[in-house]
């Protein structure tokens, strides 16, 4: 099973755990309350974590893709 695995395969499961954690989070707070006088903060600070996270695996994935067809 492990000799089937190469390192694209581990970039895409990589991926797959941070969307699938950063969908998870967004979950929690949709039922969790956040205090209110730090609401605001805190969903800023979530949104870029959010952000560089998603733009950090399309960078990440798309160079990849762009080296193998090279």
């Amino acid at each position: 099973m492990w000799e089937k695995i190469n390192k694209v395969s581990v970039q895409v499961i990589i991926a797959m755990i941070c969307i699938v954690t950063l969908n998870a989070i967004g979950f929690l707070l949709f039922f969790k309350g956040l205090p209110e006088q730090n609401k605001e903060i805190a969903t800023y600070y979530i949104g870029q974590l959010q952000g560089a996270i998603v733009a950090g695996i399309f960078g990440w994935l798309y160079r990849q893709n762009s080296k193998t067809k090279n």
